[in-house]
């Protein structure tokens, strides 16, 4: 003759229950009442489904706002018509729906406004105009302090030397101002940290870089060895950066 422990038997009621099939809980299903809901009511049904809810939330958020009716005597009938499972998933689904797009469209959409275009906006309020689209657009955002035009004017090359291929003094392939202009970028930027600040410089539409050969007539492009200039420009003031194109 021997004992089994509690825990021992609690362990194999627990093992044929699931064997069964039965889910074995704390709380069963038993404990549920059936009512049919008058309301909408997101996450437990919509107006006029029968569903199954515990005795607490029929009693404390569902019945005493009218919101639903006990069915769970003999005799119960629906206060209104009866929606089916499939409806109401569909009902669910549009009312889940609706409320996201009401959430959405509360929601205000923050943008970060350049700080230039900021300073614009906040100028055309204090004199009552509003700014058109044209306005907008032809903001420039590159605007550059004196301060830090002068440190640009400061750092700007004196001098550049291109090697290149060249026959004759010919040039195999021309260079274009274009290649002028990234040279003295790229030059400028060993001497100024803020590299944004070239950015904005060389973005600008008051910055213009020509290139000029020695009798100071503007040209496309360089095609031969020889010295040259290119002439940077913002606003009215202007620097010579002299170019010597050599042989390779």
């Amino acid at each position: 003759m021997f004992t089994r422990s509690t825990s021992f038997v609690l362990a194999a009621s627990k093992a044929e229950l699931k064997k069964s099939g039965v889910r074995y809980t704390a709380q069963s299903k038993k404990n549920r009442i059936e009512v049919q809901l008058l309301k909408d009511f997101p996450g437990i049904g919509v107006k006029g489904q029968i569903v199954a809810v515990k005795p607490s939330a029929m009693t404390s958020k569902l019945y005493p706002h009218n919101g639903a009716i006990y069915m769970n005597y003999k005799g119960a009938e629906p206060a209104i018509p009866v929606v089916t499972k499939a409806a109401a998933a569909a009902a669910a689904a549009t009312l889940k729906a609706a409320q996201q797009q009401e959430n959405k469209s509360k929601k205000e959409k923050k943008v970060k406004l350049n700080p230039i275009l900021k300073s614009e906006i906040e100028n055309s309020k204090k004199t009552d105009d509003l700014l058109t689209l044209d306005d907008l657009l032809s903001i420039d955002l590159n605007i550059i302090s004196k301060e830090n035009e002068d440190l640009i004017f400061a750092k700007l090359p004196k001098k550049l030397i291109i090697l290149k291929n060249a026959k004759n003094s010919v040039l195999n392939t021309p260079i274009e101002s274009d290649f002028v202009a990234n040279q003295i970028k790229i030059t400028l930027s060993k001497y100024i940290k803020e590299s944004d600040l070239t950015m904005k410089f060389f973005s600008s539409e008051k910055t213009s870089i020509t290139i000029k050969n020695e009798a100071g007539e503007t040209i496309e492009s360089i095609g031969n060895l020889g010295s040259f200039y290119a002439e940077v420009k913002y606003n009215d003031r202007e620097h010579m950066t002299s170019v010597i194109v050599n042989a390779k």
